[in-house]
């Protein structure tokens, strides 16, 4: 019974991990099931375990109260507003609950269960699953083929991206989980016990990959996140080296960065003047002025930026009929589903559902770590993780693609984990 109880507690920790493996397929089946064997486990592990017993107040939690008080703004706003019933409200408290629920959990504390490695590991085979499995996709897109010789190295690439988007998840979701997986390997990389060759060579074999893979597919967000987390490791680990080669390492960065924006087809010139973001931002922005301080609320600020966008030419031509008509998701009476447009980019998608207050709430949400952060030794690498999901929030908003439950495992996980201090 003892052993069978021992083996329980690892349960929780298990059933977290396949919530992470299940990110980049966005909140699919397998994730719902994910998430509520992992709320069952911790709640039973926390009884079973008596784990309240020893629980106390730490500076660092009021993290956790933040995170809750920003989802409670979708509740509560919903006091004076009309809109409970439709399906678009339902679907932001599917997509935001991890704001509250993992913040409850963060502030009752998980158990000594979870590692930093076994994320790691998760992170690494998902993503080496999804090169594959993308690729399968990609294949069987363009007629059971390795390559569509007619078409051009640039339009394969698209080709590859847009089946990945059909079948795995869009673009934004496919970047953030490959840097955060790019992030672990630094991080492993540091940690005791990878002093063999083998475990060094398996590393950078994997590293290459996958950095391969982002470098080739990722938009420009994800590709800018990736070099910051290049500078940001070796300018904390290898300051010395940086110091010493810093005009050779300059020269690099400046290399990558060029070959970049001149290689990749995701930063062709045409594509930034054709940019439908500016019009989005510029519909949004009008709408915030309107109303700064409290906002719309979540249904109503959807719906008015639908309206008031489809009567911007701009926006209409740019964005509506180019990225939504052309791809429809349909609802469940058979229409295009409008309110999938969005105004991409976090805070002003947080003005304009809740204003000022809501920005300023959801800023402490991302700053706070700085300050009450408990494992400073992992800093660098929990900072890394907020950075990414605060710079793909600037291009776009919370939701299905920019999931907070990314957000909230770092927050966890760095904060948790009982071998967050074995850094060399």
């Amino acid at each position: 019974m003892g052993n069978l109880k021992n083996i329980f507690a690892y349960c929780p920790s298990l059933a977290l991990m396949m919530v992470y493996a299940s990110l980049p397929f966005g909140f699919s089946t397998f994730q719902r099931w994910a998430l509520i064997l992992f709320g069952v486990s911790f709640s039973l592990d926390y009884i079973i375990f008596s784990r309240w017993k020893g629980w106390k107040w730490e500076s660092y939690k009021v993290l956790y109260v933040t995170c809750i008080l920003f989802f409670l703004f979708i509740p509560l706003w919903h006091i004076w507003e009309n809109g409970h019933d439709t399906n678009y409200y339902i679907r932001c408290i599917e997509q935001r609950v991890p704001f509250a629920s993992y913040g409850l959990i963060g502030l009752m504390g998980l158990s000594d269960k979870y590692k930093i490695r076994d994320f790691a590991v998760v992170s690494m085979l998902t993503s080496i699953f999804l090169v594959f499995f993308s690729y399968y996709q990609f294949y069987h897109g363009i007629g059971d083929r390795f390559y569509a010789e007619e078409l051009g190295f640039s339009e394969n690439l698209n080709a590859f991206r847009d089946w990945t988007t059909l079948r795995v998840n869009a673009h934004m979701t496919f970047n953030m989980f490959m840097n955060l997986t790019l992030l672990f390997i630094f991080y492993l990389w540091r940690a005791e016990g990878v002093e063999k060759w083998r475990v060094r060579l398996s590393y950078v074999s994997l590293f290459f990959i996958l950095f391969t893979v982002c470098f080739l597919l990722n938009g420009r967000t994800g590709l800018i996140t990736l070099l910051l987390f290049f500078v940001v490791y070796f300018a904390v680990t290898r300051y010395q080296i940086l110091l010493k080669y810093k005009g050779y390492v300059t020269g690099v960065v400046l290399a990558i960065a060029l070959s970049a924006y001149c290689l990749m087809p995701q930063f062709n010139k045409n594509q930034d003047e054709k940019n439908p973001r500016l019009a989005i931002w510029k519909v949004t922005s009008e709408l915030i002025c309107e109303r700064p301080f409290l906002g719309y609320g979540v249904v109503e600020a959807r719906e008015t930026f639908v309206e008031r966008g489809l009567n911007d030419k701009e926006f209409y031509d740019n964005y509506a009929v180019k990225y939504i008509m052309e791809h429809p998701i349909m609802n469940k009476k058979g229409e295009v589903d409008l309110t999938q447009m969005h105004p991409h980019n976090m805070f002003l998608c947080i003005a304009l559902e809740f204003g000022f207050l809501g920005v300023v709430l959801l800023c402490f949400c991302l700053v706070l770590p700085i300050f009450f952060f408990r494992r400073r030794r992992c800093f660098c690498f929990l900072g890394m993780a907020v950075s990414a999901y605060l710079i793909q929030g600037l291009f776009e908003s919370i939701g299905p693609h920019l999931l907070p439950t990314f957000l909230m495992i770092e927050y966890l996980l760095w904060n948790y984990a009982v071998d967050a201090d074995e850094l060399v």
